[in-house]
This record gives C-alpha cells, sequence and structure tokens, in this order.
C-alpha cells in the first residue's frame, strides 16, 4: 500500500489534474491554500504533522475533479514505466479517462483520488479497530535495533482482481503478532527502552497511531516497513511552473489528510461512513484503474 499504491498515486497527480491547471488562477491558489491553512492551522504536510500527534482533517470538498491529460501529450518515459508495461498502461488510462468524462457529466462524485483516499483509511482503520478490540498487536516490540513495529501500510496489500463490493485491500503479515495473553512485560522491560510502553494496551495505541498512522500520512518516523520514498521523483517534468507545483502541493495535503483523518475516525468508532453500494459504482470503477495505473507506475520499486 504504502509504496506502491500511494506513491505512485501521487506520481500521477501531475497527469490527472494538468488541464485543470490551465484553469488553476493564482487567485485561486491563494484562496485554497488559505482555506486549508484556516482549517488545519498550519500547511505543514500531513507527514510532520502525524509525527507531531496533530490532528487530520476531512479536505473532500477541496472543490476539483479529475481532468487528465490526454495521451498524445504525455509520454510513459516520464514517469519510467517499464517498455513491457507501456501498452497496458496506456489502454489503462484511455479507459479511465473515458470513465472520468462520464463521470464528470453527473454529480455522482467530486474527486475520485479523495473518495479512495477515505477508502483506503477506511479499511486501515477497519483492521486496526479489530486487532485491538480483540486484544492483538500486530507485532510491535523492542529489540537489538531499537522498536519494531510491524503495524504499516505496507502491510496492507491490494486485493487482486477485486468483486464489486469487495474492499480495496486486505492486511497480512501476521507472522510476529501475537495475543494480549502471550504479552510478557517482562521482555519489554529487559530492553530498558525509555520511550517504549511497558503495558499491553498502551503498545496496541502506540503502534496504531505511530505506526500505521503516520506510515498513512507519509513519514518513516517509527514504520520498519514504508518507505515513503518522495514520490515525487518518479514523476519528471523540468517544465511544471509554479502555480501547478503549488496546486499539486495543495492537493497531495489534501489526499493524505483525508485519508489518515478516515482511519482516525474508523479506528475509534469501527463504523465505515462509505456505503458499501459506492464500492459498486462508477466512482469505484474509475478508482479501480487509478490503482492499476498506480501500481504499473511502481511495478519496478522493490520494497
Amino acid at each position: 500500500l504504502g509504496d506502491h499504491l500511494l506513491a505512485g498515486i501521487e506520481a500521477m497527480l501531475p497527469l490527472l489534474y494538468a488541464d485543470s491547471h490551465h484553469q488553476v488562477s493564482e487567485a485561486w491558489v491563494k484562496q485554497a491554500t488559505a482555506r486549508i491553512e484556516k482549517i488545519r492551522g498550519n500547511l505543514w504536510d500531513t507527514a510532520t504533522r502525524a509525527e507531531c500527534g496533530m490532528e487530520a482533517f476531512d479536505l473532500t470538498l477541496i472543490g476539483f475533479r479529475e481532468q487528465p491529460i490526454s495521451l498524445k501529450d504525455f509520454s510513459c518515459l516520464s514517469l519510467g514505466i517499464p517498455k513491457e508495461y507501456r501498452n497496458l498502461w496506456e489502454s489503462t488510462y484511455e479507459e479511465l479517462c473515458d470513465v472520468l468524462t462520464k463521470l464528470s457529466e453527473t454529480m455522482e462524485c467530486p474527486n475520485v483520488v479523495l473518495w479512495l483516499a477515505r477508502a483506503i483509511g477506511e479499511e486501515c482503520g477497519l483492521v486496526c479497530h479489530a486487532m485491538k478490540r480483540h486484544g492483538i498487536s500486530w507485532g510491535t516490540y523492542p529489540d537489538a535495533t531499537g522498536i519494531h513495529c510491524n503495524s504499516h501500510a505496507n502491510n496492507m496489500v491490494v486485493r487482486a482482481c477485486r468483486q464489486q463490493g469487495d474492499s480495496f485491500l486486505c492486511p497480512l503479515d501476521f507472522d510476529m503478532a501475537y495475543h494480549i495473553s502471550e504479552f510478557l512485560p517482562t521482555i519489554v522491560q529487559s530492553q530498558r527502552q525509555k520511550v517504549f510502553p511497558s503495558k499491553f494496551e498502551d503498545i496496541v495505541s502506540w503502534e496504531q497511531s505511530m505506526g500505521m498512522r503516520t506510515s498513512l500520512a507519509g513519514s518513516d518516523f517509527t514504520s520498519t516497513g514504508v518507505t515513503n520514498i518522495d514520490s515525487n521523483s518518479y514523476y519528471k517534468n523540468e517544465g511544471e511552473n509554479e502555480i501547478k507545483q503549488k496546486f499539486l502541493s495543495i492537493f497531495s495535503i489534501a489526499f493524505r489528510d483525508t485519508m489518515v483523518r478516515a482511519f482516525d475516525d474508523t479506528l475509534r468508532d469501527g463504523v465505515v461512513h462509505i456505503n458499501r453500494k459506492e464500492y459498486e459504482s462508477s466512482v469505484a470503477v474509475a478508482a479501480d484503474l487509478i490503482i492499476k495505473l498506480a501500481l504499473i507506475c511502481t511495478c519496478t520499486k522493490v520494497c
């Protein structure tokens, strides 16, 4: 999830909103920036705010639909897509453009990427809520290297051949998970960690807030499995103007903040707010195509 899907989505943002940039004036950027700053209190990236334990916000109403650039104006080379996958990427991209064009004629969804961000956040939150409720740690403990934490975004993976109505993700890597009945406080105490919790309940809360939450936010602060490499390094276009860069920066904040807020809400109450029927809609079809494209973008990355 972290180093492939989320990085791939952020790498594609310049393509999904390329035409929008021609319509985005400097005045709009200033207005949107001021609105987000008023809501959040600052314009720090989501990763920094998560590391500081600060609140994330649902920013789905940023007010922009996807308006992807035409393939004739874009080369797969700028995303570093391997030659053997370029035909697949281009055909999938054209299919996405068709779906988005039809969606633009309705009010079904204001923004597919931010809808997907909410869905991802909720699915991660639901898994973590269930584990906490049943007294299970994903696998967080002090060791010789410091702290090992298995609760992170890369241990949520994209489901292959998702059927209508199914979730996008599923969890894995439970080989080091343990139940509260198996917890040995003496092991924690023997490591003499000054910042690591000593109670089981606190360990689970720590792994969910400082592990999963920060990795979803784009940080590698505590996770032992997500690099969260700068996704912009995938997309190379020296011609990006300042307004376009500001727009992408604002949208990246909206994407990560919306995802983390959905995670927080679902982790707290275990309630999924996205209607299950939405997983069967045209919006979900567009989301599936974005996921496919994002994974192709990052297919050569080894975690």
